[in-house]
């Protein structure tokens, strides 16, 4: 409930019920906004239902079709229940009907059989709600791109590196051979609250899938099916064509009746299709078949576990994990078919889920605090930490007997101070009295509803409807507790740090993990569940599959004058070209006077003194100017435009001074301070900047301290050539160099060091983050290009995008054609020929992406090239998706019959790699926790006609050329540099309010394309341009 100037007036219960029962009593008006969707159906199929009998309900096919063609809901692709029913279907397509008694319980009350909280004025008018459109995506499905060659082909496998074999989170399945699958066209019904005798599809899933539940246990159907709660319905029985369609409903309820269509058959699949592709993959592939089965998977499984979206937990009260603010830790698993070289398989893998735990809000705020908030209160403080820690997080009321469901917004007053007008209805001399009663939410609890508010100086919390957004609640905390199965999907860096620190499992840990999970699904031969007897689907559950491997060798770095271990690079104190550093500014960022302590004086001059011996010491000394000097920065919110003009001025002056770096040492909480001076510093004044916190600095040294553990000189001259390294690249100098295999014209095997190349490589790195976006939140896309064959330098281009108005997915990165144009512009500056030869990383894109992105961005890079080679032979391209989001993993057996994990430069090309495409595995990186996650790489489009060899070597070399790290990386340097870029920028882009939305989500566009869209290109100073300022 919300209190303003205007006190609503509020009808109770009844009064709603006999206003929503004349209301249906009149004939539907039609409204005019087509903008808007009303809460009723026409052309609904009536069905009479008689108690205590059983009756015969025809249903036409003009009937249903008419119905469900003026109703809107999403699709789900996930499945649910499944189970064996009977009934008795007559000759001419009527089903009967069984009657039972209360079908939705206290877990499916729906909204408008629920009293709220707060009292709200109910008015008697029809609910109107926006019309809803499923989030598509605005790049267009063009047609495929030709290729010179033709598609990339499954090359033959590898053969450089050390062969080894490695287990996998990949299981064998057989299935039978040649079996049919159905899939019915369905609906899921209720009765219109408008009218007695009409229709409105049930939106809610839940409510569905209990529906269709309650069918099962009282056994209306007699074949085998499964439901996927949205509107397809699968089976092994095709039904005869006569019986469709038909429906099937259960006894008179006193809250809603539903009704469950069975329209007609929609496709119909072999599984042949499966082992056909297998044995020939140029078929296309089998996506429906194996669609339909991951739905029977996932419906076997609901009976002994619990299903949030794609995972699968236990189904016990206890969770595997308690954290200390209160939340608890849940093992699940993922599972999923995929076709393979070597087959059918089931990838399984599992996480640990940070949940909401299931309890009063009240006793969760006590442990997330560590305060006795019944006792003592809550300062302004805890309401700033319990506002943040529960925002969005859903709940249920005592006085609802915990069945109505809300979602926080925020926090609002006491109750004491929230008053509203509640309108009593009475009746005396047979005669309806309506009164108006003026009330605070402790009145109008301790009058209505019979309970006593105990802490009524803690304030309310501010809630909603699900799905709404307009008509806020507002609830005693003492009344409230948090919803079961709630995923925590809000954590702030140090949170995140810490629950990764306690929850990741090591690779043995996993193994076992992984092993029991499966074991857990009973999957074994012979089939126990019915479903996998239905279709004979087994898996192989005795052991993960074993698979062989290779073990690339290291590249050669630095002309062997640095030396490689397990991934790390050691540089032996020495940089490939180091940057002659001229003038360097110390500047502390922090809290105002009193001046400086001798504390915080003492730990900079010691870090001043570190960065320039290690300066010295790679080269880059002696430095001839350096400066200190300290910028106060308030915390105080009403002193934003004094921080802003501080920043400025130090940077103004410094550029007068022509300071080629500031170190920037931030010791202050204003969220503000580092986009301000990387905006001040890339855009404004092009001074290259390198920010470091001060409380890393000292939580250093405090280690130090607890351990008495080296030296803390080492300490602090650790934590400098980490600086140093990202302070070279950034000043265009070359910290590693790595000797690229490539392939000459002729066709051999060259060293890019052996300056015999006729070729001239360049490599691009691209990454889209936030492809679902608005005009409040934009999609920022980066592009990175190598500015030589070794890949040593590089720069960047990035590109804001948006729908001018709604939300939509844009999955590409649309003004390609000119990021790329630049990029080439900028190679041909430093070598002065262009390359014919470039091979283009993407990252971010998942396999139902592949044909959008590719058909549309591989023209846009032809187009590119024309336009820069004007007369010129165009460049070969080769273009690689880089996916990190799988959950494939590798074990291996170290020297003490343990599993862990496996070493840097392993590859698998084999068994479990796509069976008729270019794809191979790549661990390229030694994993400092936790178990390995290696790259999948995809080739699309390959005009260059590399061998396996030449592409898994050329690409796991390039993971060594990210000159900021010490280690090689998990993927390519520059698609790495593309991702950091792209989530640093959003900072750099100039503010502007394009948001049209009033705060609320905006809504789906429908059928958006790229007329929609506004691009805009990140301008910096020019100085900066073709510098890597992200690195």
């Amino acid at each position: 409930m919300s209190t303003g100037n205007q006190q609503p007036q509020v009808l109770n219960k009844k009064q709603r019920r006999k206003l929503a029962r004349g209301s249906n009593s009149q004939p539907s008006q039609q409204h005019d906004n087509g903008d808007e969707e009303v809460n009723e159906t026409q052309g609904n199929i009536p069905v009479q239902t008689l108690p205590q009998q059983e009756i015969n309900v025809p249903l036409t096919a003009e009937n249903v079709q008419e119905s469900n063609s003026n109703t809107t809901i999403k699709q789900v692709e996930d499945p649910i229940l499944t189970t064996t029913l009977e009934s008795d279907i007559t000759a001419n397509g009527i089903v009967t009907v069984m009657i039972s008694e209360n079908l939705e319980n206290n877990n499916g009350t729906s909204n408008e059989d629920i009293e709220p909280c707060s009292p709200r004025p109910t008015p008697p008018t029809l609910r109107r709600r926006n019309k809803r459109f499923p989030i598509t995506s605005a790049i267009p499905l063009l047609p495929p791109v030709e290729q010179k060659h033709g598609p990339p082909k499954k090359p033959s496998p590898g053969k450089i590196g050390t062969v080894i074999e490695v287990f996998t989170n990949h299981f064998p399945v057989k299935l039978a051979p040649n079996l049919m699958l159905y899939q019915y066209d369905v609906l899921v019904e209720r009765m219109s609250f408008q009218s007695t005798s009409g229709w409105e599809e049930a939106m809610s899933r839940d409510q569905r899938r209990r529906f269709v539940q309650e069918l099962a246990e009282n056994k209306v159907l007699n074949f085998i099916y499964w439901y996927d709660e949205g509107k397809c319905l699968y089976t092994t029985q095709k039904l005869p064509s006569r019986q469709c369609p038909m429906i099937c409903t259960l006894p008179k309820s006193d809250h809603t009746k539903l009704r469950f269509c069975i329209i007609n058959l929609a496709g119909q699949w072999s599984t042949s299709t499966i082992f056909d592709y297998l044995r020939t993959p140029e078929n296309n592939v089998p996506l429906s078949a194996i669609r339909i089965l991951e739905t029977l998977l996932k419906q076997a499984l609901l009976p002994m576990t619990h299903c949030e979206g794609s995972l699968f937990y236990r189904n016990r009260q206890e969770p595997d994990q308690s954290l200390p603010d209160g939340f608890e830790l849940r093992l699940g698993f993922f599972q999923a078919l995929h076709l393979t070289q070597a087959g059918l398989t089931l990838n399984l893998q599992t996480t640990l889920t940070k949940f909401y735990p299931h309890m009063d809000i009240l006793e969760f705020l006590e442990i997330n605090l560590r305060k006795d908030i019944r006792k003592h209160g809550m300062t302004n403080s805890d309401y700033d930490k319990a506002r943040q820690v529960l925002n969005g997080c859903k709940i249920t009321t005592r006085q609802s007997n915990y069945t109505q469901i809300y979602r926080i917004g925020s926090l609002s007053d006491i109750p004491e101070r929230q008053v509203f007008t509640f309108v009593k209805e009475t009746t005396a001399n047979d005669q309806q009295i309506r009164s108006e009663i003026q009330y605070n939410l402790i009145q109008y609890y301790d009058k209505e509803k019979n309970i006593q508010l105990k802490y009524p100086k803690l304030r309310c919390l501010r809630c909603y409807f699900l799905h709404e957004r307009h008509d806020p609640k507002d609830l005693p905390m003492e009344l409230c507790r948090i919803l079961q199965w709630q995923e925590c999907e809000r954590e702030s860096a140090n949170e995140q740090r810490d629950r990764q620190n306690l929850s990741i499992p090591s690779p043995d840990q996993r193994y076992r993990d992984i092993m029991s999970s499966l074991r857990s699904c009973t999957y074994t031969a012979p089939p126990t569940l019915p479903l996998c007897q239905a279709v004979q689907l087994t898996v192989d559950d005795h052991e993960m599959k074993l698979i062989k491997a290779r073990i690339l060798p290291p590249p050669v770095v630095n002309n062997n004058q640095a030396d490689i271990n397990m991934g790390r690079i050691n540089l032996r104190g020495k940089f490939f070209e180091p940057y002659k550093l001229k003038s360097v500014a110390f500047v502390y960022f922090g809290p105002p006077p009193p001046p400086l302590s001798a504390q915080r004086k003492a730990l900079m001059d010691k870090f001043v003194d570190s960065f320039h011996k290690i300066a010295n010491q790679f080269r880059l000394g002696p430095i001839q100017t350096n400066k200190k000097d300290i910028v106060w920065i308030s915390e105080n919110e009403l002193d934003r435009e004094g921080n802003l003009k501080r920043v400025e001025k130090c940077f103004q002056t410094r550029k007068e001074q022509n300071c080629e770096l500031m170190v920037c040492i931030m010791d202050s909480n204003w969220n503000e301070l580092r986009p301000t001076i990387k905006m001040n510093g890339t855009v404004h004044f092009g001074i290259t900047t390198q920010c470091l916190l001060y409380s890393k600095l000292q939580e250093q040294m405090d280690r130090f301290s607890r351990s008495q553990r080296g030296s803390p000189d080492r300490i602090l001259d650790n934590m400098c050539e980490n600086l140093l390294r990202k302070v070279n690249f950034k000043m265009q100098g070359i910290n590693t160099q790595v000797n690229l295999p490539f392939t000459t014209t002729k066709g051999n095997v060259a060293s890019a060091h052996t300056k015999k190349i006729e070729d001239a490589w360049q490599f691009m790195g691209a990454d889209v983050i936030h492809p679902v976006c608005r005009q409040d939140k934009p999609s920022i896309a980066a592009v990175v290009g190598s500015g030589d064959a070794l890949c040593s330098t590089s720069a960047v281009r990035i590109c804001k995008q948006w729908p001018r108005n709604g939300k939509c997915a844009i999955e590409a990165v649309v003004d390609l054609q000119q990021m790329v144009t630049e990029l080439l512009e900028y190679y041909q500056a430093g070598n002065d020929r262009l390359p014919n030869k470039i091979v283009f990383y993407r990252d971010g894109v998942d396999d139902g992406q592949f044909a959008r992105v590719l058909n549309f961005e591989i023209p846009q890079l032809k187009e590119a090239f024309r336009k820069v080679y004007q007369n010129q032979p165009l460049p070969l391209l080769t273009f690689v998706v880089v996916k990190k989001r799988h959950h494939t993993r590798f074990f291996t057996i170290d020297n003490r019959n343990q599993t862990a994990n496996v070493p840097p430069g392993l590859v698998v090309d084999t068994d479990i790699v796509h069976p008729g495409q270019f794809s191979f595995f790549l661990n390229s990186h030694k994993a400092l926790q936790g178990t390995n996650r290696p790259a999948l790489y995809h080739v699309l489009y390959d005009e260059i006609q590399f061998t396996a060899d030449e592409l898994q070597l050329l690409t796991y070399y390039l993971c060594f050329t990210d000159p900021r790290s010490s280690m090689s990386e998990a993927i390519p340097s520059l698609v790495h540099q593309a991702d950091l870029a792209a989530s640093n920028a959003r900072d750099l882009f100039p503010e502007r309010d394009t948001s049209t939305n009033d705060g609320y989500a905006a809504d789906a566009l429908e059928d958006p394309s790229l007329t929609d869209i506004v691009t805009e290109h990140l301008r910096v100073h020019e100085s900066m341009r073709d510098r890597p300022h992200f690195g």
